[in-house]
């Protein structure tokens, strides 16, 4: 008797267990099929073993709405997947303040979103954050503005949190300038040096584009700015081989545009200046753009639009805006959404979803406006339309996705003239959110039609200061509220095989398998007509890339 046979034959035999586990007995039989149509059996070595199911095993995940944080003013702005199921909330706190001014907080949360632990980070003023990302080394880094080290408007703040939510270094940069110098990206490079980008405001009237590059003993080996007609900005970087595309918003690029993107190339190691392009749609231009690169091929630009010049233009009238550029920086397609009321208080959120789509999120500007969190596949169709719904201000300014979940970040008035930490996850599997904070909203993506052409700056050398300065990080017990959840339980079976000869099996889905005492543990994984994928072994010698190996080991085709 083959194994093969003789498990699927234990499915036929109970439905109810096959419905639990593959949603129908046909599936198993037409595998089952297929498989031996195809005569994989007949090239594998298998014999007789003991194995039946154990028990059932229960394992459990829930959907969790709350909100962290005092009786004033706390806002959370980026969230941070660490990959292993557990985050890093980022905004910053009143409530908790010594003071009374703004500090940074940080929260660490797992994937149940318990509080591991809360910091809050500061000097005797304001501290504005701007971005959060995760470093190549596994530490939180934290860009912003800080005005507790300069006397005058804020100077560029760069910090490192370790995983225990110590700080590892912090450094404040400037032009000793009485105008506001912000840092809005600091981006860890592969050789483990930092990249650390933003703009300044030398003489009051207009910014300019400034990079950096900090080395690990956290001296500045170059830095660089930039300079055009007006005002420009500086905030993505993305590594690619030895050099770094630096993505730039410019003022008035052309005539009728307020601003329009900017992708610059330089050498990483030296920061040379070595070309730049402009994209400039039809109607507004890009502000505030981040980049990152896709998980399969080109680059992702995200940001708003804006047109401060128009007729009755603010920037307040924004709209989410996103680009997907190719390896060679063309524009593959482009996606702006379009809302009954204007987006976006300059905080966008953006995730990938690994499948040519994307999360994005955004926020009424009006004094009782929602935030947004939409879902668009490649082809710019949302299917997910969500607002967070409260009849007083809400926020949602950063999204992540982690294990078939997105889960995104913001505030919550909370009814004493403060707002508190918001944080939420929608189920991608089923599109399920929580109706008790959430409801559906209207929106549609439209495609600008981008232009690109070579761009022309003015490059030169600027001396920046450096200095380490104590942020008082202190531990923060904050209030938690559950607002809702949704507890779902799936029940996989765990299997206890005797491996004293190869075996093999062919399932349909993925589900735990425990070995006995003097084995390791494996993965059962899905088999289709072409290929029977199931791998387990006793020994340690197993190579997924070398799949016919000698001892006890299934093998495959």
């Amino acid at each position: 008797m083959r194994l093969v046979f003789f498990l699927c034959t234990f499915f036929f035999a109970n439905s109810l267990f096959a419905d639990k586990l593959f949603n129908g007995v046909e599936n198993i039989n037409h595998e089952v099929r297929s498989i031996s149509n195809i005569d994989i059996l007949d090239r594998l070595e298998v014999e007789d073993v003991n194995l039946e199911f154990d028990y059932f095993e229960e394992k459990c995940t829930n959907l969790r709405q709350l909100i962290f944080g005092g009786n004033l003013e706390d806002i959370g702005y980026d969230i941070v997947s660490i990959g292993n199921g557990e985050f890093y909330l980022t905004g910053t706190t009143r409530s908790y303040s010594t003071n009374g001014t703004l500090d940074f907080i940080v929260v660490k949360i797992n994937q149940n979103k318990d509080i591991l632990w809360a910091k809050k980070l500061g000097g005797n003023n304001d501290e504005y954050i701007r971005n959060a990302q995760l470093g190549t080394d596994g530490s939180l880094l934290i860009s912003g503005l800080s005005m507790s080290f300069n006397a005058n408007a804020g100077d560029m703040i760069a910090i490192s949190i370790s995983a225990s939510g110590n700080v590892n270094w912090s450094r404040v940069f400037g032009v000793n300038s009485r105008f506001p110098d912000a840092a809005n990206a600091t981006y860890q490079l592969k050789n483990g040096d930092y990249i650390i980008s933003g703009d300044f405001d030398e003489n009051g009237e207009v910014c300019d584009p400034v990079i950096m590059y900090l080395d690990k003993n956290l001296q500045i080996k170059w830095a660089k700015r930039f300079h055009s007609k007006t005002g420009e900005d500086g905030f993505g970087v993305v590594e690619v081989g030895e050099y770094l595309y630096f993505a730039n918003d410019v003022e008035w690029l052309t005539g009728g545009h307020t601003y329009g993107l900017v992708i610059v190339k330089m050498n990483t190691l030296t920061g040379e200046y070595l070309e730049s392009n402009s994209y400039v749609s039809s109607g507004q231009g890009i502000f505030h753009p981040y980049i990152v690169k896709d998980n399969v091929s080109g680059y992702w630009i995200w940001g708003h639009f804006v047109n401060v010049r128009s007729p009755g233009g603010t920037y307040s009238e924004m709209n989410p805006v996103v680009v997907k550029l190719d390896e060679n920086f063309n524009v593959v397609r482009s996606y702006k959404l379009v809302t009954p009321t204007r987006l976006n208080n300059n905080f966008t959120g953006f995730h990938i979803d690994g499948k040519g789509g994307f999360f994005i999120t955004g926020s009424e500007t009006s004094s009782n406006g929602n935030g947004f969190i939409f879902h668009s596949n490649a082809q710019g169709e949302l299917k997910i339309k969500k607002k967070v719904k409260s009849t007083q201000r809400s926020f949602v300014n950063g999204v992540t996705v982690y294990d078939n979940r997105a889960v995104f970040l913001g505030s919550i008035a909370n009814g004493t003239s403060g707002q508190d930490l918001y944080v939420a996850d929608i189920d991608l599997t089923t599109n399920e959110a929580i109706g008790c904070s959430l409801e559906e909203a209207s929106g549609v993506m439209e495609a600008p039609v981008f232009n690109k052409s070579t761009f022309s700056y003015t490059v030169r050398d600027i001396t920046l200061t450096n200095k380490t300065h104590n942020l008082n990080p202190t531990d923060v017990n904050l209030k938690v509220t559950e607002l809702c959840r949704i507890d779902t339980c799936i029940s996989t079976p765990v299997i206890k095989p005797k491996l004293e000869v190869p075996d093999t099996v062919c399932v349909n889905e993925i589900f735990d398998l425990k070995h006995d005492a003097n084995s390791k543990y494996a993965q059962w994984q899905f088999c289709n007509q072409e290929r029977l994928l199931s791998l387990i072994t006793a020994t340690n010698n197993y190579n997924s890339n070398n799949p016919i190996l000698t001892g006890k080991t299934v093998y495959y085709n």
